[in-house]
């Protein structure tokens, strides 16, 4: 039984402090997490309107053909070094149409195959909602974000397979494409020009989640191992206390079966005379033994103060001493 009850004792305490230790950190993962993707996130998407305003107002003054082949090596110049980014917030592609769909300058190359002269407008491009935006937006007007259309891919942390789950948790982890644009105004006039397009991938958020998830999972098998040696460490004092415990009352009990038969409250009567002394024990069941000795021994004192009368059913000429004795 004592050996039954320690282990379900262990089993409880092993529970108790795994549960403990990976509710802590789950949760604090979770809102330390969720905290970092929106701030990440924001940030991200105030670069991005930053840079975005900031090629507008620059192609203001270039919007020629000289200008155009400029602003297509400004464009792949910024696509090229965001790939550096030790963070993996990239740039996807930067654009430039016209109010009527005609692609001015580009940073993927492949689109600048056909002179300018032959190139037709995008009748794709003028039914979709975000070029209708931006050609109506005011000048300095700030662009948000747009990751609602379908055209958009969409990319996941990388995680392990019994980890992926995990994500539907964490919206903002997904490396969402995103689309931000800004209306090119006449330099002197509010006459809109064109149009221009950045779309950019929001890399940093996944590879923050993916940091984050290793992390979690550090802590997590750290936490664990604490619980586990806190555990043991209690059931260990919980066994030793029950084991000294339960060696004690043994010997209690041994000590006890030995001196059962010894009375707990014992009478002595003396009887004071020359030939003989009688000793009567009385013990708690009230059995009495009788002890005769033919001689007093030489080394018993009895006081005369303490001598009693003996009943005349004994001896009415004997001295009797009457003593209790707490056994």
């Amino acid at each position: 039984m004592f050996i039954l009850r320690s282990i379900i004792y262990f089993i409880l305490l092993f529970f108790v402090f795994e549960f403990v230790a990976l509710s802590g950190v789950a949760w604090s993962f979770y809102e330390s997490v969720t905290a970092a993707l929106q701030q990440t996130s924001l940030s991200s998407d105030h670069r991005v309107r930053d840079l975005t305003l900031a090629l507008a107002k620059a192609s203001e003054p270039r919007m020629n053909v000289l200008g155009y082949e400029e602003l297509e090596k400004t464009f792949h110049r910024y696509v090229a070094e965001t790939k550096k980014d030790s963070e993996k917030f990239t740039i996807g592609e930067i654009k430039l149409y016209s109010t009527a769909g005609i692609l001015l300058s580009s940073s993927v190359a492949d689109d600048l195959k056909d002179s300018l002269e032959k190139r037709k407008p995008n009748e794709e491009l003028i039914k979709q909602t975000f070029f209708k935006k931006a050609i109506r937006m005011r000048k300095w007007e700030w662009p948000e974000p747009d990751a609602e259309d379908s055209q958009l891919s969409v990319s996941f942390p990388n995680l392990p397979v019994w980890a992926k789950q995990i994500t539907k948790l964490f919206p903002l982890a997904r490396a969402n494409e995103v689309r931000i644009y800004a209306p090119i105004y006449h330099e002197t006039k509010l006459d809109v020009l064109g149009a221009i397009v950045v779309r950019y991938e929001r890399g940093n958020l996944s590879y923050l989640f993916e940091k984050q998830f290793e992390l979690a999972s550090w802590l997590l098998i750290n936490y664990s191992v604490i619980a586990f040696v806190g555990s043991s460490l209690l059931w260990v004092v919980f066994f030793l206390f029950h084991y000294f415990a339960k060696k004690e009352g043994e010997g209690v009990s041994q000590i006890a079966s030995v001196q059962g038969d010894l009375p707990f409250i014992e009478k002595k009567t003396i009887v004071s005379s020359e030939t003989k002394t009688h000793i009567t024990t009385v013990n708690a069941s009230e059995e009495i033994s009788e002890l005769k000795i033919l001689k007093p021994e030489p080394g018993i004192l009895v006081p005369e103060i303490l001598t009693q009368k003996e009943p005349t059913s004994l001896h009415q000429s004997k001295d009797v001493l009457d003593a209790i004795f707490l056994g």
